[in-house]
């Protein structure tokens, strides 16, 4: 148990993960570097299915992807992915 703040927490709080760099790859593939230092590789192409992310199965979208505050994100806002699922999911390069 630790004592955080006056607050009694059962386990260790978990470090925020962000994205640092991102970029995008062929085949609606992302390369991106955490805030740990580990670079994985994530597959869009599985969630392009998905009404929010269909915009993204054009080439020329997928690659404007850029950084909002850590987060990878597309058309100004309007598309994004949260840290932890490609963190989780993402597969080591």
């Amino acid at each position: 148990m630790k004592n955080i703040n006056n607050i009694i927490c059962a386990h260790d709080q978990a470090e925020l993960i962000s994205v640092k760099s991102v970029r995008p790859l062929p085949n609606h593939q992302l390369w991106l570097r955490f805030t740990t230092g580990e670079t994985k590789y994530f597959d869009m192409a599985p969630l392009l299915y998905q009404s929010c992310y269909q915009p993204l199965k054009d080439p020329a979208v997928f690659a404007q992807v850029y950084l909002d505050y850590g987060i990878p994100t597309w058309l100004e806002e309007t598309i994004d992915i949260a840290p932890e699922t490609i963190y989780e999911a993402g597969l080591p390069c």
